[in-house]
């Protein structure tokens, strides 16, 4: 499974703004790169998470648990970006990072390892 985060942003932006035109002006991006970048999620996941209208009132059942499942992944990344920044402005060298459960240390394996090639600095 090879998804991107910045797809699960351009869904979260329209699951939250309710329509695929705001959320693409909120994300100063074009309606056909969210459009696409939720394609890419369904066929990935193979199920619906917008009616082609993408109207708040259309967000399938599908997508308001799957909204509710990667608001994690987006925050915990953005978080641990913060956290590095931090650490590199005041030279600290070691992040550990614990995780409640297995299934969460699951979810973040793929945020961490893209953060893990974003970030050449870092090792693991």
């Amino acid at each position: 499974m090879q998804i991107d985060l910045r797809d699960i942003d351009y869904f979260l932006a329209c699951a939250m703004h309710g329509r695929v035109t705001l959320a693409a002006e909120a994300l100063d991006v074009g309606s056909p790169v969210v459009i696409e970048a939720i394609r890419r999620l369904e066929e990935e996941f193979n199920i619906e998470l917008l009616t082609p209208a993408c109207r708040h009132s259309s967000l399938t059942p599908w997508a308001l648990n799957f909204a509710d499942a990667v608001r994690g992944l987006s925050a915990g990344y953005a978080d641990a970006v913060r956290v590095i920044s931090e650490m590199k402005s005041q030279k600290t060298s070691v992040l550990r990072i614990g995780f409640p459960d297995p299934g969460r240390a699951r979810q973040m394996a793929l945020p961490l390892s893209t953060l893990l090639r974003e970030q050449p600095g870092l090792r693991p």
